[in-house]
């Protein structure tokens, strides 16, 4: 394998990995976020505001935006997360009428980080599961010479 060949290989398999690591590193966050809000108490809340957005990022890309308030203790918040995952999954949540009440799930050591919908959902692991599957990609390019290629001529 020539150098240059060599060196490309080397940079697809550095691409691949970071890309899955990163990925992984995300969907693992939010699988750890919500595994920890499905244990969190609850507090009466009031829908602030409720709208869907359309045209954010891509052009077929739909947001839900809500937010809402509410009281732990003598302590009033407020807050706009529904869920810990991401938003681009948020067309599948329960949509929010403006002055509903509804219960908020709230950190007990944070009251401030709160959200409508808690528990783990599918979309952390099959983020996390495409991250693992490009780090293995990745590992494997580094270990084979996936890029290289005959030069004409040569069997």
């Amino acid at each position: 394998m020539t150098p240059q060949k060599r060196t490309a290989n080397r940079v697809f398999a550095l691409v691949f990995g970071l890309l899955g690591g990163a990925a992984a590193l995300a969907g693992l966050l939010a699988l750890w976020r919500g595994a920890a809000s499905a244990n969190w108490p609850r507090a009466e809340g009031t829908i602030l505001r409720a709208e869907t957005v359309s045209g954010i990022g891509s052009r077929n890309s739909v947001r839900y935006r809500v937010r809402y308030s509410y009281t732990v203790g003598q302590k009033a918040f407020a807050s706009d997360r529904l869920t810990f995952v991401f938003d681009r999954a948020t067309f599948q949540l329960p949509r929010y009428a403006v002055n509903q009440h509804v219960q908020v799930f709230y950190d007990p050591a944070a009251p401030s980080e709160a959200v409508l919908v808690n528990g783990i959902h599918p979309y952390p692991v099959a983020i996390t599961l495409f991250g693992m599957l490009f780090i293995a990609i990745g590992w494997v390019a580094s270990r084979v010479p996936i890029l290289a290629t005959r030069s004409p001529g040569s069997r």
